[in-house]
């Protein structure tokens, strides 16, 4: 008997091991409101800076401050419930890892961010973004898919190519813009594809 119960207690955390393999740090539709929210965010940024002549250090906070407070309220949301749903513990070791590493991106975020503003250089803002945006991509790679370190390559290879080109100030921060959300959306297909997978395996 006791035996028996030993052999059911392995059985028991084997499940759970094989379940939290199954689960995804991040689902997917994260990626794809955010490619989604920068995307808005990009075009309204541009629309509005062009058409009432609004100087970014009004519109990054009256804009991006939303957006970014939205999406990431949407996204932590999600994550826990999806941890709950799948009876998963949150604060694993990988979990913690993946908490502490993009808590420690924002906050450069911000510093760099309060950085250009004193330097009066808040059109860089974006081209910050995309570089911080793809390290956070290529440090997901750790944890998803290898495939998650090209995105994050030809991000910021693309932007810094951008960055040496003559263009106004607000028409390569849109560009910026849209390839930080193409890149997102890219991440989503990607996550897509290793969660069907890893469904699929048995």
């Amino acid at each position: 008997m006791e035996q028996d119960k030993y052999i059911k207690d392995i059985e028991i955390i084997k499940d759970i091991l094989i379940k939290q393999k199954k689960t995804p740090i991040i689902e997917s539709w994260a990626f794809f409101v955010w490619s989604f929210l920068v995307v808005v965010g990009s075009i309204s940024h541009f629309v509005i800076f062009k058409t009432c002549n609004i100087e970014n250090s009004t519109l990054i906070p009256s804009i991006w401050v939303p957006i970014s407070l939205l999406g990431l309220a949407g996204e932590t949301l999600g994550w826990l419930k999806s941890k709950q749903k799948n009876s998963i513990y949150i604060f694993s070791n990988t979990n913690l890892a993946l908490i502490f590493t993009l808590v420690i991106l924002t906050i450069f975020g911000i510093l760099f961010l309060a950085i250009l503003n004193s330097l009066d250089a808040l059109h860089l803002v974006s081209f910050l973004l995309a570089g911080l945006i793809g390290l956070a991509m290529g440090f997901l790679g750790t944890f998803i898919t290898s495939k998650f370190y090209y995105v994050s390559i030809s991000l910021i290879t693309l932007t810094t190519i951008l960055f040496f080109i003559p263009l106004e100030n607000e028409i390569a921060s849109l560009i910026c813009g849209i390839l930080i959300a193409a890149a997102m959306f890219s991440c989503g297909l990607i996550n897509r594809f290793v969660i069907e997978r890893k469904k699929n395996v048995s």
